[in-house]
């Protein structure tokens, strides 16, 4: 059975570069996630593109549904949502931006048909396709730096065409893109596509951890 999970709260130690002590780390970070778009987002996750992507051992970002996600108005009064995962990752102090991460995220375009009978009975474990109404998506992306010092949060954009945008900044307030920001990227994409890089299903084959799912 699938459930639907909107933070995702254990712990996850992510090092985007290699460090030899505990003394080359400044902290951790937390995660958020910004929505410009007509659909929820599921279980969004990344890791240092020059890594192998491994889904499980992935920094979780939760995830965006509009029913139960914060939402604010951008400075040309356009609504959007946002969620803060509740954990975290340890950042390389030594990091130089731009960073480049590979994201792996759930787009549920059809809520309904994603909590129905047949999304209830999906195994994600055992099927390679995403679940009924949902469409799985990856991309690569620059965080453009430089990172500020005092930095604590990554935040991921989500835009209407597709992109993806990351930023460094602090974790006490909602920081959104700019009505202008999100303009240049408003234009949809083609009806039935979803995100610009479709993939199958990152959790097929993968057992399940005891005591942890």
């Amino acid at each position: 059975m699938k459930f639907i999970i909107t933070a995702l709260s254990f712990f996850c130690v992510f090092l985007l570069t290699a460090c030899n002590s505990r003394d080359d780390l400044s902290g951790t970070m937390t995660t958020s996630s910004y929505n410009y778009t007509a659909h929820n987002l599921y279980n969004i996750s990344f890791k240092d593109a020059a890594q192998v992507f491994d889904v499980a051992g992935a920094v979780r970002a939760g995830s965006v549904f509009f029913r139960n996600s914060s939402s604010a108005l951008l400075d040309g009064g356009e609504k959007y949502q946002f969620s803060f995962a509740d954990c975290c990752f340890m950042r390389d102090k030594h990091l130089r931006a731009p960073t480049k991460l590979k994201l792996v995220w759930n787009v549920v375009y059809d809520l309904d048909l994603f909590e129905g009978e047949s999304g209830r009975n999906y195994d994600e474990r055992a099927n390679k396709g995403a679940a009924p109404g949902s469409r799985w998506c990856s991309a690569v992306i620059d965080v453009p730096g430089p990172a500020p010092v005092d930095a604590d949060n990554l935040s991921l954009h989500f835009l209407p065409d597709g992109t993806v945008v990351g930023s460094y900044g602090k974790a006490q307030s909602p920081a959104p893109l700019t009505s202008a920001q999100v303009h240049a990227h408003a234009t949809p994409m083609p009806k039935g596509q979803y995100c610009k890089q479709e993939i199958a299903n990152p959790w097929f084959g993968i057992p399940r951890t005891p005591h942890r799912e």
